[in-house]
């Protein structure tokens, strides 16, 4: 019985660092896109979020800041604060949205309670 007992201990504990290692180990960048993509369309803001900067740089993705703004705003939409910061610098700068200094000052307000050092200096 302890024989069994042991052989369980040790078949448990590989399997804890095989689940690990899968969960923690470096993806290839088409994975990591799939994955960010994946989650995105199923409404995750930080997968929303994530996706979008790499849009607005090109990183693994064409460069696209209309791709980028959208993405930025169905996070925003949630209450994702940094994404509500994002988007108040795209409306304020006219990057991959009409510029638009009302529609930046109302995403920095928005955001503002949740980042109030980041907002208040973008004001």
């Amino acid at each position: 019985m302890r024989n069994l007992i042991s052989v369980l201990a040790i078949f448990g504990a590989v399997w804890v660092v095989g689940f690990l290692l899968r969960q923690y180990a470096p993806v290839s960048e088409k994975e990591d896109i799939a994955t960010l993509t994946y989650l995105a369309e199923r409404g995750l803001p930080e997968a929303q979020y994530l996706l979008a900067d790499r849009y607005y740089l090109g990183d693994g993705v064409p460069e696209d800041y209309a791709e980028t703004a959208r993405l930025y705003r169905l996070a925003a939409e949630q209450e994702f604060a940094d994404a509500q910061y994002e988007l108040g610098f795209m409306c304020k700068n006219g990057t991959g949205v009409p510029l638009s200094f009302e529609r930046a000052y109302m995403w920095f307000r928005v955001g503002k309670d949740k980042r109030p050092r980041a907002a208040a200096t973008a004001v």
